[in-house]
């Protein structure tokens, strides 16, 4: 009976020494697991996700339950961007000799208009030049000199006559209900609507690449 209960004792200490054997080696290998996992995790909790068109947009990684986790910290806010392929806005196409002989009519009159209606001919040299400039100076002086102006209404059926080189020609048969009217009151505020038809031709001569009137008649 004593030789067994030594040999038992005896034994005891080599099953502690496994025993603590094995508990390292299983604390080694989840700490090793522990670090593994922390490294292949993202930083910040949130991971890009590479879309089409070069657009990148941000994802918040889900917590317990499904549920986004809050933080203190400001949202990262993922912007769509496009790349642009040519210019925004078409250029203008440049207008025919005939588009360009009317507009250069129209911006005739809308400066004759206010020339009568202010008294003031200092716009005309950019629509008019040599006879018929002067000849606007010496109507608007006219009014002036009276102590009127004059408010215009016109409606006009302009046509082209002639283009050749740098010079053309306008016919325009004009219904005119224009009045007269106090230069500083502008009053009176409309006139009789009396009708006047009146057919005229507008001379124009292209100056640097601009149509101007140089002379006007008056049929009749």
């Amino acid at each position: 009976m004593t030789t067994d209960t030594n040999a038992d004792s005896q034994r005891k200490p080599s099953y502690w020494k496994v025993g603590l054997a094995l508990l390292g080696l299983v604390v080694v290998v989840l700490a090793g697991a522990f670090l593994l996992n922390h490294q292949l995790r993202s930083r910040v909790g949130i991971e890009p996700a590479a879309t089409g068109g070069g657009v990148t947009t941000l994802h918040s990684a889900p917590g317990r339950h499904g549920q986004t986790p809050r933080s203190t910290a400001q949202p990262a806010v993922a912007t769509a961007t496009s790349t642009r392929v040519g210019p925004t806005t078409r250029p203008r196409p440049t207008p025919t000799p005939r588009k360009a002989l009317m507009q250069a009519y129209h911006r005739y009159w809308q400066d004759y208009s206010q020339a009568l209606y202010t008294l003031d001919t200092s716009h005309m040299g950019s629509v008019a030049t040599g006879a018929e400039l002067r000849r606007v100076q010496a109507e608007v002086a006219g009014f002036r000199r009276r102590t009127r102006a004059v408010h215009v209404r016109v409606t006009h059926s302009a046509l082209i006559v002639s283009i050749k080189g740098d010079s053309a020609t306008v016919y325009d048969e004009i219904h005119n209900r224009s009045f007269t009217i106090d230069p500083v009151t502008k009053q009176p505020p409309q006139g009789s609507n009396q009708v006047d038809v009146e057919k005229d031709i507008y001379f124009f001569k292209n100056i640097h690449g601009i149509w101007k009137v140089t002379k006007s008649l008056r049929e009749g």
